[in-house]
């Protein structure tokens, strides 16, 4: 079977290539309702397109940079008695999943010390952690990183928000970010990540409730 893919075109968009394989058919949403397509597709990552999510080559026009900007990662560790959580806030797509559906284990009220692990199981840990769309959140046993494996294929593009991808999709990139999983991640859309390919949750920044993308 042929692999589906992302390549991300330099100071362009994002190229979704081999959608028309037979066994890869309704995977790919805009804003959770089906898109159907054909071979390859080309979505907008500068955020000004007009036809969203496709691109219509307002990147040119706009100047669009899709070079990664930070020159290092944020990393921060939280230890337990059984196991060690990290979080790269460089590519935490901001969902609050974790803070709305395990309160007592994440809390929005500190952006450094936010986590806590002294208040739940290791197994509710864990799920918290296995249930997080971008993969900011990782674990590790006795120094062993777990990483959970999806194989099956979804592509949601959010509305205002990043494209959510899951499953054995191929990202033709030479640096992923620490600590990712390379089978559940999410990539900026709206232009303005520092961290590109992946969405660092920049789109919060963009105040303007006419802009849409």
């Amino acid at each position: 079977m042929i692999q589906l893919s992302i390549i991300p075109i330099e100071n362009g968009p994002l190229k979704i290539k081999n959608l028309s394989n037979e066994n890869l058919k309704n995977i790919l949403f805009y804003d959770y309702l089906p898109i159907t397509l054909k071979t390859s597709t080309f979505i907008c990552r500068c955020g000004k397109s007009k036809n969203q999510p496709f691109c219509d080559g307002t990147h040119l026009k706009d100047n669009f940079n899709s070079e990664k900007k930070i020159k290092e990662e944020i990393i921060q560790v939280y230890n337990s008695k059984d196991v060690t959580v990290t979080f790269n806030r460089s590519i935490c797509a901001g969902s609050a999943q974790c803070v709305k559906e395990f309160p007592t284990i994440y809390s929005s009220e500190s952006s450094q010390d936010w986590i806590n692990l002294d208040k739940e199981t290791t197994q509710e840990i864990i799920k918290s952690i296995e249930s997080c769309p971008s993969s900011a959140l990782s674990y590790s046993i006795d120094d062993k990183q777990i990483m959970q494996d999806y194989e099956k294929e979804n592509i949601n593009i959010l509305k205002n928000g990043p494209i959510s991808v899951v499953g054995a999709v191929d990202l033709k990139i030479e640096h992923w970010s620490s600590f990712a999983n390379k089978t559940k991640f999410t990539l900026c859309r709206c232009g303005v990540s520092e961290n590109k390919p992946f969405c660092d949750y920049s789109h919060a920044s963009l105040k303007d409730d006419s802009y849409t993308f």
